[in-house]
């Protein structure tokens, strides 16, 4: 649809900030060729690096613009509010906004009474007012909070990072033979143990662990 073409050609509607929160960042992303910007790195940006190695995900876009949000008052009377989602998404089977916020973030907004983020039926959080305007056009709106977050999978992707990011060559035959040969000789032994037995120093001969690295990637 024409909104999303735009966005896909604009480019980011704003430069981000730290503000209050941990930091911005800017995260180089290998899938759209492009730096993606993140308010907080204990938040937008763990979502960012999910969405990197998801192949569900086929492209993300950093502050995709404005968008109102039909809002009311504790009295009831209509009062408009405008929100700059985090990203717009656009996977396999769905397309559409996310917005990243911590489980504290939004349990001290519940509890101040805010209607913008509320919890659904499968306790789960949701925003009412922007699925209702992502679905004026067939589109969805997510919200997406650090309780998603495969703590192990995620510090695993963060020490790996350099290695998924290097441009050089890629490891050669002869290297990849003698990390299957080692393995294949002490098989179920914790890659931390291994290493800290095989890893060449000065004159022992060894397999390196930046060759064990490459090829788990």
């Amino acid at each position: 649809i024409d909104l999303i073409q735009k966005i896909r050609s604009s480019g980011p509607s704003r430069r981000v900030g730290g503000g209050n929160r941990a930091g911005c960042a800017l995260y180089p992303s290998r899938k759209m060729g492009f730096g993606i910007q993140a308010e907080s790195i204990n938040c937008e940006l763990i979502f960012i690096r999910q969405c990197e190695h998801d192949n569900d995900v086929l492209e993300l876009y950093d502050q995709p613009g404005r968008i109102w949000l039909e809002c009311k008052t504790a009295g009831g009377r209509p009062n408009p509010r405008c929100h700059y989602p985090d990203f717009l998404i656009l996977a396999r089977h769905w397309a559409g906004w996310v917005e990243c916020k911590t489980e504290n973030e939004l349990a001290r907004r519940e509890q101040k009474g805010d209607q913008q983020f509320i919890r659904g039926d499968d306790g789960g959080w949701i925003s009412p007012q922007g699925g209702d305007y992502a679905a004026r056009f067939g589109l969805v709106y997510r919200v997406w909070t650090d309780s998603k977050v495969n703590w192990v999978e995620h510090r695993n992707l963060n020490y790996l990072e350099c290695y998924f990011t290097d441009v050089r060559s890629n490891l050669h035959d002869l290297a990849k033979k003698e990390v299957l040969l080692a393995v294949k000789k002490r098989e179920g032994v914790a890659l931390s143990h291994w290493l800290v037995r095989n890893v060449p120093h000065r004159k022992k001969s060894g397999v390196r662990a930046g060759s064990f690295y490459k090829c788990i990637i």
